[in-house]
């Protein structure tokens, strides 16, 4: 079995705090991928939510009042409708939740330090090593709005299956792309924004599929004294 990104969803908001919905289908065992981007405050400011283990090789950190990408995984378990993600001071944030199938259970997620860029039509996401032949590459671009020209939108990396692309307003835009069987390595891989973008950051990781040695990952239902609910 090979991991594929099954299902997404995003959010946006500019203050206080923004809900993203749970991913369609998404069921015990699956992995899911939460991502809260913001363009102003600090990393620290706007999390990942509660409950999701951070990756914090592959976020980017832009600095004070810049841009800044958290990333963070967990293995779905009765999962609520929706998740809450936290707006920095100041901040007009973007964010999504990714479900992934067909990962081992472990999971095995390869990280890579995240690349910064300046005002620019096209975001170059960092090349990475696969843990497998059979990975699931999935790549991340975020800026800072459109050059002070509104809404931006993306094309992904070419070969690449865009899963996200979004804008809180006329500023922090996010787009998700991704791609099963890697190279290894996987090469940078790049996104053209229409028209160009503010100063933002790129990122990437590389999940392990259960094809590749890994076990895949078993549903868990709930129980009652009635039998098990499916």
């Amino acid at each position: 079995m090979t991991a594929t990104v099954a299902a997404a969803s995003a959010g946006t908001g500019a203050s206080g705090t923004y809900t993203v919905t749970i991913p369609t289908g998404t069921a015990n065992g699956d992995l899911l991928i939460a991502v809260n981007t913001s363009d102003s405050s600090t990393l620290a400011a706007s999390p990942i939510p509660t409950g999701f283990t951070a990756l914090s090789t592959a976020s980017y950190d832009g600095g004070a009042n810049s841009i800044h990408v958290a990333i963070g995984y967990r293995i779905a378990s009765s999962e609520p409708a929706s998740y809450t993600f936290t707006v920095g001071t100041g901040s007009d944030n973007a964010g999504c939740l990714l479900r992934v199938t067909g990962h081992d259970t472990t999971p095995t997620i390869a990280q890579v330090a995240p690349s910064a860029f300046a005002a620019a039509g096209a975001v170059v996401a960092p090349s990475i090593v696969p843990n497998t032949a059979t990975d699931l590459l999935i790549c991340f671009a975020c800026s800072d709005g459109a050059n002070g020209t509104g809404t931006v939108t993306w094309t992904p990396p070419s070969g690449m299956t865009e899963q996200v692309d979004t804008q809180s307003a006329t500023f922090t835009s996010l787009t998700v792309a991704s791609l099963q069987n890697p190279s290894n390595p996987s090469g940078t891989k790049t996104f053209t924004s229409s028209p160009g973008n503010d100063h933002g950051g790129a990122c990437t990781i590389s999940i392990k599929s259960a094809a590749a040695g890994g076990t895949p990952a078993v549903p868990v239902y709930q129980t009652s004294q009635y039998g098990s609910f499916h």
